[in-house]
């Protein structure tokens, strides 16, 4: 069974809905929609410009090419027509692309983004924010227990740990990762993948296309504790590559000291991945 809130439930579920009317109103930067069931949604101008499926803005693998820092703040509404299949929005000249756009939303899509109606009221309390800099650790020390349990602590107090000099051969990664527990998760990608760039891609990462910072595997119920990248070459001809981590906490802590109001959202908002391949052997 299909759950409700994924997108091929809120199809099922959404497929007789039409737009009966859409009002912008200027002078509180929202977008009001009517609905034939009478339900009203508002929506913010930058929620619905993120979340734009244009090519642009998607890639063919169904994932974000757009960031939200890359878009204007207050993205402005120039025209919005509903149309026989969902909305067309007309964008105004963004303020860092210099360049105007245009979004076309299929109903049911445009209700999936809806959040109006869920009011959970669920709290959150976050841990204090690590602030101390984190050291690198020599493969040869993780060979014995002690030097494991040094990088284990890391990854506790840190969130992640960087191991430099490791051996660059076919299963080292493995190796690695069952010393501290046997592989979970194996059935969509296997125990071990290669991310490199493929003709026909089913996934972005697969892809030379710059990821934005992102949580792998957010589509399970229970996601992985521990992820290893393993990187196999550093030398001059190698262009980009580099990785980003974010303290997702202190991120949190400091949207909700400078937007508390958006903070609130996301303790009530259910938030639904998925991942959604028939065509795949495990999908």
């Amino acid at each position: 069974m299909l759950d409700p809130l994924t997108s091929r439930g809120l199809h099922r579920c959404f497929s007789a809905l039409k737009i009966q009317q859409a009002s912008v109103l200027a002078e509180k930067n929202k977008l009001t929609l009517t609905w034939n069931d009478g339900h009203q949604s508002q929506f913010d101008p930058v929620h619905l410009r993120a979340w734009c499926t244009c090519p642009k803005c998607q890639h063919s693998t169904g994932q974000r090419l757009v960031n939200i820092s890359d878009i204007a703040e207050k993205p402005a509404i120039s025209d919005v027509t509903v149309t026989p299949n969902g909305l067309s929005i007309q964008w105004g000249v963004d303020d860092k692309s210099n360049e105007p756009h245009k979004s076309d939303y299929e109903f049911a899509y445009i209700r999936s983004l809806c959040h109006s109606n869920y009011t959970t009221g669920n709290t959150a309390n976050l841990p204090t924010p690590s602030i101390k800099p984190v050291d690198k650790i020599d493969h040869s020390e993780i060979l014995n227990d002690k030097g494991m349990y040094k990088m284990l602590y890391t990854i506790m107090e840190h969130g992640y740990a960087l191991v430099s000099n490791v051996p660059c051969e076919n299963g080292q990664v493995k190796t690695f990762a069952e010393r501290i527990a046997p592989i979970s998760h194996q059935f969509l990608y296997g125990s071990v993948f290669d991310v490199i760039a493929e003709h026909d891609p089913v996934n972005i990462a697969y892809t030379s296309e710059r990821l934005k910072l992102h949580l792998d595997l957010a589509y399970y119920e229970s996601p992985p504790g521990l992820q290893f990248l393993h990187a196999y070459r550093f030398d001059p001809t190698v262009a980009g590559g580099e990785s980003t981590f974010r303290d997702t906490f202190d991120a949190a802590n400091t949207l909700r000291q400078r937007f508390p109001h958006h903070f609130e959202t996301l303790t009530r908002v259910p938030a639904t991945f998925e991942k959604i391949h028939l065509d795949r052997a495990s999908p």
